[in-house]
């Protein structure tokens, strides 16, 4: 028996210079007592529960993070089981989970909230079905806690409810809780107790079975160049849709699984008040239905559809225009105040479906010591660590594993039955039991200290020590009670209110806030794993998405994508371009590698180095006098109501102009000296962003203005006499002020709409789609701009064919984008504008003068200054024609699309991939009936929505009044 105590983190990834690096501990040749095929929730709550315990564990996982497949993409609801077929081993499983939830909640640090559901429902045969099959089936279940609700009790739970509701099912135990966290906190406790080891990113190759015990071989999943080959005594087959294929080759006992998609949406923060609790449909044999439920993160999630697949496609994690168009439709009809807010992202995930039932396990399936456990669908979020408990058992009582003084031991070997050494398991529960024998607890420590755990107090949960008990692992050896102690709740979490943290919540000692829809700042990124060497390091962007729900929020990623990518860069002294995104996709296309750099102060990060500040705009202390006027933000917008009020006030105004960047300027600051995109309305002429950044510091400094740069207004209220709004500003380095102001302007710029949010855009996620921020702050840092290489340089480097970008959205911004990139990735220079002159290009286009210098002058002159759309859309057609001398309204050449509306029709992405290295190389684009085939990379552009949380919390807080 080896019990190794090494503090070393024990993952293991093969070498890959697209990923972030972890560091390894070597793995010893002591064979494994048992090794995990499948890092999903029910892979890692076993691997914590078997090395509490004292075994020895190895987890093999495909993926390069835990929870990488099917456990991230569900609704992470904690069932009841009030609904699953009486007597199944789901609904004993399911049952049993759900009243240790909270104990589980409180001992692994996984945010859990219990909301209670409401099973809808709609129609008079539904009504029949809930009193005569649904009612009688929770309480055979044991779910004694359900109650029928008359119309009038649904609505007064639910007000949002569909005015269809004839009745409803109240399941007040049914909650939900963080996807994400729960696997990450299985695993992080199991490699806490050193007893663990994780090899991410391979492949289970094939096993080799005798009467020692087992060797399993291992080849890394992304070049199968790797290989490695561990020895155990058992294996257990928890590879959800891979389970068949893992079976294969150890010679298992035939069963038939396929992926059964479910498709969802996310809803806005604003739509939280419609949602208190979960909406259940009806359910059918085949799915529970699409449901409307709150998530832990303060959204609302919508769906799933149920599409089975087949099980060659059993990586198909695609979104399609039918399957959301159908979610929205069935959201808005179960809750219709959804029809008012957007939807923020959508995904889709496979459950594994089998055709023998739910929840087959095989003990000593095809060789002594293998285990396989196949079919676990909907409910194993919720049943993962009772599964694990019930796993644990079999192992003792058919395989011989048996513990004794903290670790894991074998004896028997295999006999007649197949079982190995069977007669020596001792059963889970007389371990749970044994305390009198084994009392090796924390409260008889070497040390004195009698405490168990944290007993701090966390809303809707017991103490830790209460948590422990019921979880049976109060009795645990020293080690193992300190693997538990170890575990930190996600730095998003407020653990002591019960919910996510919000903006009035902030730390003092925070540095820079770098994600501003979800408050994550620079050091809580570093907390999320990047800079810890003892935890389960994040590989990816979306592994830090999950840990800290950076680029998670409401913009998701427009603004803040960048910055966080160059965080974990520099935490882990990687170039910008080694990044990756997800499982298969680099941060940064390849088309944009040929320089990358690293800003060395990401938090701080814009593409323009800050202008020389007027005297006006250095850090000024707010006086305890209100302002008459604070205005926040300091682009355009801002920079022109202060100059405004100015102007044309009759009495002289306080004015303070606040912006959470580190100098004036806003988004023509991320253009700099490059190309020309801006609009000069009084010139009637395209500038570049320095030409705009100029004007407004001249016309700032004009202005008698304050000016506060590097402040994040995190909070307004109006002050105890009503007369003011007290404003909070958090400052570098996390100090807080309070401004006084009797007006507040937010001038906080806007941003393009998610993919998701627009409506008509579906396909895969890892296809390389970017929003035009992203495009500008990468371009910036890959050479596209004159203030980072020289202007006659090529980003397509050796390039036969300079790359192909598609742009989605015709208006300014998606030119100026498309303008911007074709000057980056050709060989032409930046193209001048009508007040400097030079090369226009080819011209072309319906009007001989479009290819002329003085055109958009004369365009924009004849038409006048007048303000509005039409003079707007007159300048983006002009200024577009004018830059690519555009023959038709698809011009390849230039990788611009435009000229049609593409809204109506839908548009459908696919991510293009190299079979061999699995590197995805570009995009396919559908558009309805016409294919854009394949483009390097796909650009959303268009129809602006304000950018400001400031907006949100403010109106969120009015809505909670009026309530």
């Amino acid at each position: 028996t080896s019990t190794s105590t090494s503090t070393s983190t024990r993952v293991h990834r093969p070498f890959s210079a697209g990923q972030l690096p972890a560091r390894t501990h070597q793995p010893t040749s002591v064979p494994y007592d048992v090794v995990v095929v499948g890092a999903g929730v029910v892979g890692c709550a076993l691997a914590a529960r078997l090395s509490l315990l004292g075994a020895r564990v190895a987890v093999v996982e495909r993926h390069d993070d835990v929870g990488e497949g099917t456990s991230k993409a569900n609704a992470a609801i904690v069932h009841t089981g009030f609904d699953a077929e009486p007597g199944t081993l789901e609904s004993d499983l399911v049952t049993r989970a759900s009243r240790a939830w909270p104990a589980l909640a409180r001992a692994f640090r996984i945010p859990y909230r219990q909301t209670g559901a409401i099973l809808v429902a709609r129609d008079s045969e539904q009504e029949a079905k809930l009193v005569d099959e649904v009612l009688p089936k929770a309480l055979r279940n044991g779910v004694d806690d359900v109650r029928l609700l008359t119309t009038a009790e649904v609505q007064a739970r639910a007000a949002s409810v569909s005015p269809a509701t004839r009745a409803g099912l109240l399941v007040p135990r049914e909650a939900v809780a963080d996807p994400f966290a729960t696997p990450l906190a299985f695993a992080q406790a199991a490699l806490n107790t050193g007893r663990a080891d994780f090899f991410l990113g391979y492949e289970f190759g094939s096993v080799t079975v005798s009467t020692k015990g087992s060797r399993i071989h291992l080849t890394d999943t992304k070049t199968a160049s790797q290989h490695r080959s561990l020895d155990t005594h058992l294996v257990v087959n928890v590879a959800g849709l891979g389970s068949r294929h893992v079976a294969d080759t150890y010679g298992g006992a035939n069963f038939d699984i396929n992926p059964r998609k479910g498709e969802f949406l996310v809803y806005d923060k604003g739509a939280a008040p419609l949602v208190s609790h979960i909406l259940l449909p009806m359910p059918t044999k085949q799915t529970k239905g699409m449901l409307v439920a709150p998530t832990i993160f303060g959204n609302v999630l919508s769906g799933p559809t149920a599409e089975d697949l087949p099980l060659s496609q059993r990586f198909d994690t695609s979104t399609t225009l039918a399957g959301l168009h159908a979610i929205r439709a069935n959201g808005i009809d179960m809750c219709p105040g959804l029809a008012q807010h957007p939807a923020i992202a959508s995904y889709a995930g496979l459950r594994c479906n089998c055709s023998q039932g739910s929840y087959q396990i095989r003990f000593n399936d095809g060789h002594a010591g293998v285990v396989t456990v196949t079919g676990v669908r909907s409910t194993g979020f919720t049943s993962a660590f009772a599964l694990a408990e019930h796993l644990i058992d079999g192992l003792q009582s058919n395989c011989g594993l048996d513990f004794h003084h903290g670790g894991a031991v074998f004896g028997g070997g295999v006999g007649k039955s197949g079982k190995r050494g069977a007669a020596l398991g001792v059963g889970n529960e007389a371990i749970r039991d044994a305390s009198e024998a084994h009392h090796c607890t924390a409260a008889h420590s070497s040390d004195g200290d009698t405490s168990i755990g944290d007993d701090s107090v966390c809303v809707g949960l017991p103490s830790e020590s209460e948590a422990l008990r019921q979880l049976h692992l109060v009795h645990l050896m020293r080690p193992s009670l300190d693997a538990m102690r170890q575990l930190t709740w996600p730095p998003w979490w407020n653990a002591s209110a019960g919910r996510p943290r919000a903006t009035d919540d902030l730390l003092p000692q925070r540095k820079q806030v770098v994600c501003f829809c979800e408050n994550v700042s620079e050091d809580e990124l570093l907390y999320g794993g990047l800079g810890d060497t003892d935890s389960l390091h994040p590989g990816s962007l979306d592994a830090i998405k999950r840990r800290t729900r950076a680029t998670a929020g409401r913009c998701q990623g427009f603004g803040c994508s960048v910055r966080v990518a160059e965080v974990a860069a520099l935490s882990q002294q990687l170039r910008l371009s080694q990044v990756i995104q997800g499982p298969t996709r680099r941060f940064v296309p390849a088309w944009l590698t040929a320089t990358a750099q690293v800003s060395k102060s990401p938090a701080t990060t814009t593409a323009a180095a800050p202008a020389e500040q007027t005297e006006q705009t250095e850090q000024t202390e707010p006086a305890g006098e209100p302002y008459d006027v604070v205005v926040v933000g300091a682009g355009p917008a801002g920079v022109g109501v202060a100059s405004a009020l100015h102007k044309h006030a009759s009495t002289p105004l306080r004015v303070l102009v606040l912006d959470r960047e580190s100098a004036t300027g806003g988004i023509p600051r991320k253009y700099g000296e490059g190309l020309a995109t801006f609009l000069d309305f009084e010139s009637r002429t395209v500038v570049t962003g320095a030409r705009v950044v100029a004007k407004l510091d001249s016309l700032l400094s004009a202005t008698t203005s304050d000016v506060m740069v590097g402040a994040l207004v995190t909070h307004m209220a109006h002050s105890s006499c009503g007369l003011v709004l007290e404003v909070t500003v958090q400052v570098a380095g996390g100090a807080t002020s309070v401004v006084k102001a009797r007006r507040v302007v937010l001038a906080t710029g806007a941003r393009e709409p998610s993919a998701a949010e627009r409506g008509w855009l579906a396909g895969h996620r890892d296809a390389p789609v970017y929003n035009t921020m992203q495009v500008l702050e990468l371009l910036a840092r890959a050479g596209g701009d004159s203030r980072y290489h020289d202007e006659n340089k090529s980003l397509s480097g050796s390039r036969a064919q300079p790359p192909t970008v598609a742009v989605l959205g015709d208006n300014l911004v998606g030119i100026g984008t498309a303008a911007k990139l074709h000057a980056a990735l050709t060989k032409v220079t930046a193209i001048q504008t009508a007040e400097g002159g030079g090369d226009h290009g080819d011209g072309g286009g319906d009007d001989d003068d479009h290819g002329t210098q003085a055109a958009p002058s004369v365009l924009l002159e004849a038409m006048g200054a007048r303000p509005g759309t039409t003079l707007r859309k007159v300048a983006e057609s002009a200024v577009g024609r004018w830059w690519f001398g555009m023959h038709s309204p698809k011009t390849g050449a230039h990788g611009i699309v435009g000229g049609r509306a593409l809204d109506g029709d839908g548009v459908t992405v696919a991510s293009v991939s190299d079979p061999a290295s699995r590197q995805v190389l570009g995009v396919g684009v559908t558009d309805g009936p016409n294919s854009l085939s394949h483009v390097d990379g796909l650009v959303l552009s268009g129809d602006l929505v304000p950018n400001s949380e400031l907006l949100y919390h403010h109106h969120h807080h009015q809505q909670q009044q009026q309530q």
